[in-house]
Protein backbone atom coordinates (compact mmCIF):
# COMPACT_ATOMS: atom_id res chain seq x y z
CA UNK A 1 0.00 0.00 0.00
CA UNK A 2 2.93 2.56 1.23
CA UNK A 3 5.25 1.54 -2.08
CA UNK A 4 2.05 2.22 -3.92
CA UNK A 5 1.83 5.97 -2.86
CA UNK A 6 -1.52 5.06 -1.34
CA UNK A 7 -1.06 7.41 1.98
CA UNK A 8 -2.80 11.06 2.06
CA UNK A 9 -0.34 13.85 3.34
CA UNK A 10 -1.98 13.45 7.28
CA UNK A 11 -1.07 10.06 7.31
CA UNK A 12 2.55 10.99 5.96
CA UNK A 13 2.83 13.49 8.49
CA UNK A 14 2.11 11.61 10.96
CA UNK A 15 4.07 8.99 9.92
CA UNK A 16 7.76 11.59 8.90
CA UNK A 17 6.85 12.91 13.17
CA UNK A 18 7.45 9.36 14.31
CA UNK A 19 10.78 9.00 12.12
CA UNK A 20 12.02 11.95 13.04
CA UNK A 21 11.26 11.77 16.51
CA UNK A 22 12.74 8.60 16.78
CA UNK A 23 15.99 9.58 14.42
CA UNK A 24 16.37 12.67 16.77
CA UNK A 25 16.96 9.84 20.14
CA UNK A 26 18.77 7.45 18.00
CA UNK A 27 22.65 6.92 18.62
CA UNK A 28 22.90 3.56 16.61
CA UNK A 29 24.08 4.09 13.30
CA UNK A 30 22.40 1.66 11.47
CA UNK A 31 19.28 2.33 12.87
CA UNK A 32 19.60 5.83 11.51
CA UNK A 33 20.55 4.77 7.80
CA UNK A 34 17.59 2.35 7.97
CA UNK A 35 15.42 5.78 9.11
CA UNK A 36 16.96 7.55 6.21
CA UNK A 37 15.66 4.45 3.72
CA UNK A 38 12.23 4.69 4.80
CA UNK A 39 12.27 8.46 4.47
CA UNK A 40 13.33 8.31 0.94
CA UNK A 41 11.02 5.32 0.03
CA UNK A 42 7.77 7.34 1.15
CA UNK A 43 9.06 10.39 -0.58
CA UNK A 44 9.82 8.33 -4.01
CA UNK A 45 6.56 6.38 -3.96
CA UNK A 46 4.16 9.63 -3.17
CA UNK A 47 2.54 12.30 -4.99
CA UNK A 48 4.93 15.63 -5.86
CA UNK A 49 1.86 17.76 -4.88
CA UNK A 50 1.82 16.18 -1.29
CA UNK A 51 5.89 15.77 -0.78
CA UNK A 52 6.04 19.67 -1.44
CA UNK A 53 3.17 20.31 1.24
CA UNK A 54 4.94 18.22 3.16
CA UNK A 55 8.66 19.68 2.55
CA UNK A 56 6.57 23.47 3.22
CA UNK A 57 5.05 22.31 6.60
CA UNK A 58 6.69 24.08 9.53
CA UNK A 59 5.88 21.92 11.83
CA UNK A 60 7.69 18.94 10.16
CA UNK A 61 10.61 20.41 9.30
CA UNK A 62 11.28 17.40 6.52
CA UNK A 63 14.32 19.36 4.13
CA UNK A 64 16.07 20.17 7.53
CA UNK A 65 16.02 17.22 8.83
CA UNK A 66 17.33 15.04 5.21
CA UNK A 67 20.16 18.11 4.88
CA UNK A 68 21.33 16.94 8.80
CA UNK A 69 21.40 13.62 8.08
CA UNK A 70 24.26 14.80 4.74
CA UNK A 71 26.32 15.65 8.26
CA UNK A 72 26.40 12.56 9.26
CA UNK A 73 29.79 10.45 10.82
CA UNK A 74 28.84 7.42 8.99
CA UNK A 75 29.83 7.91 5.26
CA UNK A 76 26.73 5.24 4.30
CA UNK A 77 24.28 7.58 6.32
CA UNK A 78 25.75 10.56 4.24
CA UNK A 79 25.61 8.41 1.00
CA UNK A 80 21.60 7.67 2.02
CA UNK A 81 20.82 11.23 3.01
CA UNK A 82 22.09 12.36 -0.55
CA UNK A 83 20.61 9.78 -2.87
CA UNK A 84 17.41 11.25 -0.44
CA UNK A 85 17.49 14.62 -2.15
CA UNK A 86 18.51 12.99 -5.48
CA UNK A 87 15.11 12.09 -5.19
CA UNK A 88 13.26 14.62 -3.40
CA UNK A 89 14.15 17.47 -6.05
CA UNK A 90 12.06 15.69 -9.00
CA UNK A 91 9.53 16.04 -6.67
CA UNK A 92 9.91 19.62 -6.20
CA UNK A 93 9.34 21.06 -9.61
CA UNK A 94 8.06 17.87 -11.88
CA UNK A 95 7.87 18.36 -15.26
CA UNK A 96 5.13 17.70 -16.92
CA UNK A 97 3.50 16.86 -20.20
CA UNK A 98 0.61 17.82 -22.14
CA UNK A 99 -1.25 14.81 -24.50
CA UNK A 100 -1.57 16.92 -27.89
CA UNK A 101 -3.08 14.19 -30.01
CA UNK A 102 -2.06 10.63 -31.54
CA UNK A 103 -0.11 9.77 -34.46
CA UNK A 104 -1.09 7.51 -37.90
CA UNK A 105 -0.54 4.06 -35.41
CA UNK A 106 -2.36 5.54 -32.54
CA UNK A 107 0.36 6.22 -30.09
CA UNK A 108 0.12 9.37 -27.98
CA UNK A 109 1.99 12.34 -28.73
CA UNK A 110 2.75 14.39 -25.87
CA UNK A 111 4.13 17.97 -26.08
CA UNK A 112 7.76 18.95 -24.57
CA UNK A 113 8.58 18.42 -20.47
CA UNK A 114 8.09 21.39 -18.89
CA UNK A 115 8.95 22.37 -15.18
CA UNK A 116 6.20 23.88 -12.87
CA UNK A 117 6.39 27.19 -12.75
CA UNK A 118 8.67 28.14 -9.40
CA UNK A 119 7.39 29.98 -6.42
CA UNK A 120 9.48 31.93 -3.99
CA UNK A 121 9.89 28.15 -1.51
CA UNK A 122 11.04 25.90 -4.11
CA UNK A 123 13.73 28.84 -4.70
CA UNK A 124 14.30 28.91 -1.15
CA UNK A 125 14.87 25.35 -1.19
CA UNK A 126 16.66 24.90 -4.10
CA UNK A 127 19.69 26.90 -2.92
CA UNK A 128 19.55 25.05 0.68
CA UNK A 129 20.16 21.64 -1.29
CA UNK A 130 22.80 23.19 -3.27
CA UNK A 131 24.00 24.15 0.20
CA UNK A 132 23.80 20.53 1.48
CA UNK A 133 25.06 18.91 -1.27
CA UNK A 134 28.05 21.21 -2.60
CA UNK A 135 30.72 20.14 0.67
CA UNK A 136 30.09 16.84 -0.67
CA UNK A 137 30.49 17.41 -4.50
CA UNK A 138 33.33 19.10 -4.21
CA UNK A 139 35.36 17.64 -1.48
CA UNK A 140 38.60 16.05 -2.55
CA UNK A 141 39.49 13.67 0.11
CA UNK A 142 35.66 12.51 0.35
CA UNK A 143 34.88 8.74 0.49
CA UNK A 144 34.55 7.46 -3.67
CA UNK A 145 31.17 6.10 -2.62
CA UNK A 146 30.21 10.18 -1.48
CA UNK A 147 31.48 11.36 -4.24
CA UNK A 148 29.38 9.34 -6.06
CA UNK A 149 26.35 10.22 -5.00
CA UNK A 150 26.92 13.65 -4.82
CA UNK A 151 27.71 13.70 -8.10
CA UNK A 152 24.62 12.58 -9.24
CA UNK A 153 22.32 14.48 -6.35
CA UNK A 154 23.97 17.64 -7.70
CA UNK A 155 23.41 16.76 -11.84
CA UNK A 156 19.47 16.18 -10.52
CA UNK A 157 19.48 19.26 -9.18
CA UNK A 158 20.63 21.14 -11.94
CA UNK A 159 18.74 18.80 -14.47
CA UNK A 160 15.07 20.02 -12.60
CA UNK A 161 16.16 23.86 -10.56
CA UNK A 162 19.35 24.98 -12.66
CA UNK A 163 17.23 28.26 -14.04
CA UNK A 164 16.64 29.41 -10.93
CA UNK A 165 19.14 31.97 -10.55
CA UNK A 166 22.18 29.20 -10.59
CA UNK A 167 24.64 30.63 -13.27
CA UNK A 168 27.71 31.14 -10.62
CA UNK A 169 26.85 27.78 -9.17
CA UNK A 170 26.41 26.01 -12.66
CA UNK A 171 30.71 27.14 -13.40
CA UNK A 172 31.53 26.03 -9.46
CA UNK A 173 29.90 22.55 -11.08
CA UNK A 174 31.16 22.32 -13.91
CA UNK A 175 34.73 23.11 -12.65
CA UNK A 176 34.07 20.24 -10.47
CA UNK A 177 33.19 17.64 -13.01
CA UNK A 178 35.68 18.89 -15.42
CA UNK A 179 38.15 17.36 -12.54
CA UNK A 180 35.89 14.51 -11.75
CA UNK A 181 35.71 13.21 -15.41
CA UNK A 182 39.77 13.47 -15.10
CA UNK A 183 39.65 10.84 -12.15
CA UNK A 184 39.24 7.31 -13.56
CA UNK A 185 36.96 6.24 -10.01
CA UNK A 186 34.14 9.38 -10.75
CA UNK A 187 34.71 9.64 -14.22
CA UNK A 188 31.88 7.58 -15.21
CA UNK A 189 29.32 8.98 -12.83
CA UNK A 190 30.59 12.80 -14.19
CA UNK A 191 29.94 11.92 -17.52
CA UNK A 192 26.27 10.80 -16.43
CA UNK A 193 26.02 14.08 -14.91
CA UNK A 194 26.98 15.52 -17.95
CA UNK A 195 24.52 13.68 -20.31
CA UNK A 196 21.96 14.49 -17.64
CA UNK A 197 22.62 18.33 -17.84
CA UNK A 198 22.58 18.73 -21.38
CA UNK A 199 19.34 16.62 -22.03
CA UNK A 200 17.44 18.93 -19.45
CA UNK A 201 14.35 20.22 -20.94
CA UNK A 202 14.98 23.91 -18.90
CA UNK A 203 18.15 23.88 -21.19
CA UNK A 204 21.31 24.21 -19.17
CA UNK A 205 23.65 26.18 -20.36
CA UNK A 206 26.98 23.89 -20.79
CA UNK A 207 29.08 26.50 -23.34
CA UNK A 208 31.33 27.02 -20.06
CA UNK A 209 32.69 23.75 -20.51
CA UNK A 210 36.33 23.67 -21.03
CA UNK A 211 37.28 22.62 -24.17
CA UNK A 212 39.62 20.53 -22.74
CA UNK A 213 37.18 18.71 -20.87
CA UNK A 214 35.92 17.90 -24.31
CA UNK A 215 39.28 16.92 -25.97
CA UNK A 216 39.56 14.55 -22.79
CA UNK A 217 36.02 13.21 -23.17
CA UNK A 218 36.97 12.26 -27.17
CA UNK A 219 40.32 10.48 -25.72
CA UNK A 220 38.73 8.00 -23.46
CA UNK A 221 35.84 7.55 -25.97
CA UNK A 222 38.26 5.50 -27.19
CA UNK A 223 39.50 3.26 -23.98
CA UNK A 224 39.21 -0.20 -23.98
CA UNK A 225 36.68 0.04 -21.15
CA UNK A 226 33.05 -0.54 -22.97
CA UNK A 227 31.19 1.21 -20.17
CA UNK A 228 33.41 4.46 -20.37
CA UNK A 229 33.75 4.32 -24.16
CA UNK A 230 29.74 4.51 -24.45
CA UNK A 231 29.20 6.60 -21.76
CA UNK A 232 31.77 9.28 -23.24
CA UNK A 233 29.75 9.03 -26.62
CA UNK A 234 26.44 9.36 -24.58
CA UNK A 235 27.61 12.65 -22.98
CA UNK A 236 29.25 13.94 -26.06
CA UNK A 237 26.45 13.49 -28.45
CA UNK A 238 23.95 15.10 -25.62
CA UNK A 239 26.46 17.91 -25.28
CA UNK A 240 26.36 18.57 -29.19
CA UNK A 241 22.41 18.15 -29.39
CA UNK A 242 22.20 20.52 -26.89
CA UNK A 243 24.08 23.34 -28.12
Amino acid sequence: YVLKGGLDFNQLESIFKQILASMSNSKLTSLRGQQINLISLLIEHHEEAVIQELVNSKSLNLLDNIINCTNEEGYRNIVLSLNTLNILVSKLRPFSSDVMGFDDSGNVIMSSAQPEEATNSTIENCKLIYSAISPHFEAHDADQEIKKSAIDAMSSLFYYMGDLNMENELLTILKVLENRIENEITRVSALRAITRLSSSPIKIQLSKLNRTCLQNMAEYSRQQSREVRMTCMQALNAFITSI
